[in-house]
């Protein structure tokens, strides 16, 4: 008796719903993916602390000219700088692990449009984050501010504030946008290393490299910089010479499309 194996032309093909379903699954299916979401919000919860409690201490020393500046909503987002590093890292191994792994051919071979693998990763990806740095960054807001609070003669803010609500919120929003960048490193790149460190110089190195350039230069430079234009979004007072919260998230997201757009093609004409 003769078996036929079965042509590619004959294999089942996953529908976008189904690759969305198994990139679920593959995505809790990691361990690193536990890990780098817990290390996200255990920096987060546990720098604001000490943050806090220096802030504070800051405030009362500070001048009344200094204190009139003091912004205490502002005090909650500066341990999401360093938390944002795991999630950077999940964000290409959503990519490169299975490119490390040799999986990727599996993948590519049970999804009929290959562009759809990418999107499912990109979905599933930003579903997650936007929920747990949400939660995580409104967690660091209540924490923060409580600390504040109870620090005799330092001022602290509320949720009902003017402009606060949308930038405690908007947390959510530029995590997972940072977030999705990495996912496209990793399909630019194909390499954790190499995707890790991408977006290390993108989020960090660059942005401080433009402190060097001339006056001018510089502030047209950080106006329009991606990740910076994108921060206005969770800044609660900004400043009339930048874009603003919405229109620097729109540069920040018309990258990340630019980016997502090279990732497509470049999956789809790129062996794996």
């Amino acid at each position: 008796m003769t078996v036929i194996a079965p042509t590619d032309q004959h294999r089942p093909r996953a529908t976008f719903p189904q690759a969305v379903h198994a990139e679920w699954a593959k995505f809790w299916g990691l361990r690193s993916t536990t890990y780098t979401l817990g290390a996200y919000v255990l920096l987060a919860l546990g720098l604001i602390v000490p943050v806090s409690y220096g802030a504070a201490d800051e405030y009362r020393q500070a001048s009344p000219a200094e204190q009139a500046g003091f912004v205490p909503a502002e005090v909650s987002m500066l341990s999401l700088q360093a938390a944002m590093l795991p999630l950077l890292v999940l964000g290409v191994l959503v990519v490169t692990g299975e490119y490390a792994t040799g999986a990727i051919r599996s993948s590519l071979a049970a999804v009929p449009r290959r562009h759809w693998l990418l999107a499912a990763k990109a979905v599933v990806f930003a579903a997650v984050t936007i929920v747990i740095s949400t939660v995580t960054g409104v967690a660091t807001f209540l924490v923060s501010q409580r600390i504040l609070a109870t620090s005799a003669g330092v001022p602290h803010a509320t949720l009902g504030d003017p402009q606060v609500l949308r930038a405690v919120l908007g947390i959510g929003l530029f995590m997972t946008a940072i977030g999705l960048l990495a996912v496209a490193a990793g399909a630019l790149v194909r390499a954790t290393a190499g995707g890790i460190a991408s977006m290390v110089v993108l989020v960090a190195i660059l942005p401080s490299l433009t402190q060097l350039l001339p006056d001018g230069l510089a502030e047209l430079v950080q106006r329009y910089y991606p990740t910076l234009a994108g921060s206005q979004l969770v800044q609660v007072v900004s400043d009339p010479a930048e874009l603003g919260p919405w229109r620097g998230f729109a540069v920040l997201a018309g990258f990340l499309a630019a980016a997502l757009a090279v990732a497509f093609v470049l999956l789809r004409r790129r062996d794996a």
